[in-house]
């Protein structure tokens, strides 16, 4: 039986939500499909196997745009979900109903040890 070579991906939810707490959850879509959810102030580890991978994260109708890496065998990238933006929320608020499908970021961990497809650390 041949064993496939996996990686890891971890993404944290450490975003400022001044709301309920339950609310404040994100879901975790690996190439088109949700593939896990992620609580406040929590982090999930999902395996994958090795190769290029598309990630991008949710809360409620708001999305981060697709981000894309190529995973080599073994290898751990660690995301950040976030909000866009800093300062007032009024302006958050705006800039998220104007562009819901862009409101959320996925940051990199700098110990990272994921790569663009075109092979540059993201």
């Amino acid at each position: 039986m041949v064993q496939e070579a996996t990686t890891s991906l971890v993404v944290a939810n450490n975003r400022r939500w001044d709301f309920n707490p339950r609310l404040g959850a994100i879901h975790v879509y690996v190439d088109g499909s949700r593939r896990a959810v992620v609580a406040l102030n929590q982090e999930r580890l999902l395996v994958l196997s090795t190769g290029v991978h598309t990630v991008r994260v949710r809360h409620w109708w708001f999305m981060s745009p697709p981000r894309t890496f190529m995973m080599g065998p073994g290898s751990e990238l660690h995301l950040e979900a976030d909000g866009t933006g800093d300062g007032a929320i009024v302006g958050r608020l705006v800039r998220a109903a104007i562009h819901p499908l862009h409101s959320l970021s996925l940051t990199f961990d700098a110990e990272s040890q994921g790569t663009r497809p075109d092979g540059n650390r993201p």
